[in-house]
């Protein structure tokens, strides 16, 4: 009786082997494939998890640094209000970054449901302006003009992320805007984001649009691409994540300067009436 324990005999060593190649073969081809979610090769999305890992680590170790220093500055007694607010900065950046990360790679289970974008909007203006009191901001310009009725079939948690990026974009190119036209008159200083809505048969567009520099061809060019930012700290997901979303609800998201002045970001979500009366 032959005993195979010791290793398999010439024959099954063949035998495995069309086993083990198309397994080979299959590997090699999913690393190149494009990921149907975010249009990047496995290799390519490894790139950029391991760019934003390693801003994510200096990120932390700013808080570290900070937090050592709580004892010098007297921020565990309030009295280093500025080294606090760079410390919430800091960390609440690393926790958004950390979420882009998480939408742009991990599918969510949408959970769809009729909601209106007007309320969604309006919780995140009342959370940015407390945020901004916190920081000694003054309250953000935003003007609303999307009405009640402009309906959308979609998952809230989505939905709320993807504004979130938004409008979280176009406060930044507000406020550096102002900035830049602190020496002109009052009058010329518009410093507003507009949120307008825009509904049809089959959709509704919603268009978020800044008073910002607007957008240089180059950052037109790879604004949506996962690691691209024109921020000193930005993680370059942001944007690339919200498209994700969009395109996990059937939308589009796309973005232009404006003739005016600034940029403006224009979403396109369907909402079919008939569904909505069959609900």
């Amino acid at each position: 009786m032959n005993d195979r324990s010791a290793g398999p005999s010439r024959g099954d060593e063949h035998a495995s082997v069309p086993h083990i190649l198309p397994m080979v073969a299959w590997g090699a081809a999913a690393a190149r494939s494009p990921n149907a979610r975010t249009g990047q090769t496995n290799s390519q999305m490894g790139d950029v998890v391991r760019t934003t890992v390693d801003r994510l680590r200096l990120r932390l170790e700013e808080v570290s640094v900070l937090l050592r220093q709580a004892d010098v500055t007297g921020l565990a007694d309030g009295k280093g209000g500025g080294d606090f607010r760079r410390l919430a900065g800091t960390v609440e950046a690393v926790s958004q970054t950390l979420r882009d990360l998480g939408d742009w790679v991990a599918p969510h289970e949408a959970e769809a449901r009729w909601i209106s974008p007007r309320g969604v909007l309006e919780g995140l203006l009342a959370e940015t302006n407390h945020a901004r009191h916190d920081r000694q901001m003054p309250p953000a310009n935003i003007v609303l003009d999307v009405p009640e009725g402009h309906l959308i079939h979609a998952d809230p948690t989505l939905v709320r992320r993807i504004f979130e990026t938004l409008l979280g974009n176009a406060l930044d190119a507000t406020d550096q805007g102002g900035m830049a036209l602190e020496g002109r008159s009052a009058a010329n200083a518009r410093r507003e984001v507009v949120v307008t809505s825009v509904s049809y048969a089959t959709s509704i567009e919603i268009e978020v649009a800044d008073s910002g520099a607007g957008l240089s061809p180059h950052a037109r060019a790879w604004l949506f691409e996962p690691g691209f930012t024109t921020k000193p700290e930005g993680s370059g997901l942001g944007l690339a994540a919200a498209r994700t979303l969009v395109a996990q609800l059937g939308g589009t998201l796309e973005a232009v300067n404006c003739p005016e002045g600034g940029a403006a970001f224009t979403l396109k979500l369907p909402c079919s009436h008939a569904r909505r009366m069959a609900a």
